[in-house]
């Protein structure tokens, strides 16, 4: 076969065309054959720099990683913090109901607060409250949602059942432990969550105990008529608890909640637990009226803050009256002057700063 191509100067030019079985025709043309417009198109493509390759280069692949970690470097701390806040917006929601179980009770009997713990009865034995829990804490007097703190149900019957409930410290109720808490003790009756203003609104300790004796209590029943603006007094809060270790590894006694300065007005000798030398947890080189349980920073550098009013509001340990180090860390109080700011301005109950 001969293609003949006028107009381009080169006469006759010969083509083959191959033949196969299942085709009559199946041309294999040559360059000559295609149309000028497609061989301009395969000869542009095979020019020096014009890449017929697709895809990122190395270049724009770095660019596109350097901007996504840019925006995760931007996003990651907002979502914490979003998380962080929903988890804030929870513990608002139990201290809210917790603050409102303590006016339910005041509301109970004749206008007094609970205590942070009853250990004995009038006549020196050892109490024992309507579910059978001995020298139970405040938590125990609250009743919040369907059931006790801890459940005696859950436990069996017989001398071994009771001994485990009376030993038991994990609170069944969720209304009582804050979702951001990240402690084995979370749970935890004496170590948990929440901390109550025992020093000034509810202290069971007794004065001094000699077995059945007559029990006086430091400073309760406390009644909320002696509250001058309960706006402004502090009744619960995060806690800390007391350290044991200066890791922060232990935390004790975080149901009572520690003002800034020692109450020494309502009799108070020290806070939080003895030190206990022979206890290998405990730092002996913590004073015992230094190792406080102050509240808990564990909100966004804030702890959530329950006053009598039923207001919760978050603040900052500064702000509480606390004295705090360049790291954030709480120490001991220099002590209340006219000059200085009040410590114990809102826990006191009275509006003096004044222990």
């Amino acid at each position: 076969m001969t293609v003949i191509l006028s107009g381009s100067g080169l006469g006759t030019v010969p083509c083959r065309i191959a033949e196969s079985a299942s085709n009559r025709l199946a041309p294999a043309c040559c360059e000559a054959c295609l149309p000028a417009v497609s061989r301009q198109a395969d000869k542009g493509a095979n020019r020096p720099g014009v890449s017929r390759r697709g895809g990122f280069s190395l270049v724009e692949l770095l660019l596109v990683i350097a901007l996504i970690s840019m925006l995760l470097t931007i996003a990651v701390p907002s979502l914490t913090r979003a998380k962080e806040m929903a988890r804030r917006s929870v513990c608002t929601h139990n201290l809210r109901r917790l603050a409102l179980g303590m006016e339910s009770y005041a509301a109970k009997y004749d206008s007094c607060l609970p205590p942070d713990r009853v250990p004995y009865t009038r006549d020196g034995k050892v109490y024992k409250n309507k579910y059978g829990r001995q020298k139970p804490h405040w938590q125990w007097f609250l009743e919040e949602g369907d059931s006790a703190v801890i459940t005696r149900a859950n436990y069996p019957d017989g001398a071994v059942g009771e001994a485990e409930f009376q030993a038991a410290t994990t609170m069944s109720n969720d209304y009582f432990t804050c979702p951001t808490l990240n402690s084995a003790k979370a749970n935890d009756i004496r170590d948990g969550a929440y901390g109550f203003n025992h020093a000034y609104l509810g202290c069971g300790r007794p004065k001094e105990y000699v077995p059945d004796t007559r029990y006086q209590p430091l400073n309760w029943p406390v009644s909320v008529d002696r509250v001058h603006n309960t706006s402004r007094t502090v009744i619960l809060a995060d806690s800390r608890g007391a350290i044991a270790d200066q890791q922060m590894n232990v935390r004790e006694h975080s149901y009572t909640l520690d003002p800034p300065l020692l109450a020494a007005s309502k009799g108070a000798a020290e806070f939080g637990p003895e030190n206990d030398p022979d206890d290998p947890l405990q730092d002996s080189s913590i004073p015992d009226k230094w190792k406080n349980s102050p509240a808990d920073s564990r909100h966004l550098d804030q702890a959530n803050v329950a006053f009598m009013d039923g207001h919760i509001q978050p603040m900052s340990m500064e702000g509480l009256g606390y004295k705090v180090d360049g790291d954030g860390i709480i120490v001991k109080n220099d002590g209340y002057t006219e000059a200085n700011h009040v410590p114990n301005e809102l826990w006191t109950g009275t509006e003096s700063g004044a222990p």
